[in-house]
């Protein structure tokens, strides 16, 4: 999966103003298949004391192919609000594969919170398989962030929302 803001691809470790991931494009590899994609925080509502983590920042399922704008939107986008007075915090987005169509009711998924999403759940009724994950980091003193490589991050290394698979996936 590749970002993008305003066309131009995201590199690692360049930073850039929080507002601008109002503007953030994806894309990644696709075939005829539907796709969710989910935007959440891991460090809510404190890298040190993760006690409302995962907070779900979007969630949106049915993506046909690469078409995210076809897709049914669950969580709408809620940009990065780190507390000014946290350490950085990161957030993931996480894209995978769907066996099969995500059915709702009016739209909820069964579980109306954004506040400590239960990930594992989620994925395991609906059969996701993860395709990859990006992370990006935001500085609350600066109000800027910056997508980080293939490291897990500097902060918590042990969080159990980052513990990966044979393949360095999230689960």
């Amino acid at each position: 999966m590749e970002l993008y803001i305003n066309d131009t691809l995201l590199t690692e470790n360049v930073w850039h103003p929080v507002s601008e991931i109002e503007n953030i494009q994806f894309t990644w590899p696709s075939n005829d298949k539907y796709y969710t994609l989910i935007f959440y925080d891991i460090d809510s509502p404190r890298p040190e004391q993760a006690t409302t983590a995962p907070y779900m920042h979007m969630l949106i399922t049915n993506i046909p192919n690469n078409a995210l704008d076809q897709g049914d939107i669950n969580y709408p986008f809620m940009g990065p609000r780190p507390p000014l007075s946290s350490s950085p915090h990161r957030y993931v987005f996480s894209l995978f594969e769907q066996s099969d169509k995500i059915y709702t009711f009016d739209g909820l998924i069964g579980n109306p919170q954004r506040s400590r999403f239960d990930m594992d759940h989620f994925i395991s009724d609906n059969d996701l398989v993860n395709i990859d994950n990006r992370i990006i980091v935001v500085d609350p003193q600066t109000d800027e962030f910056y997508l980080m490589g293939d490291e897990i991050g500097p902060i918590n290394p042990s969080h159990p929302l980052l513990i990966g698979d044979s393949d360095d996936n999230l689960i």
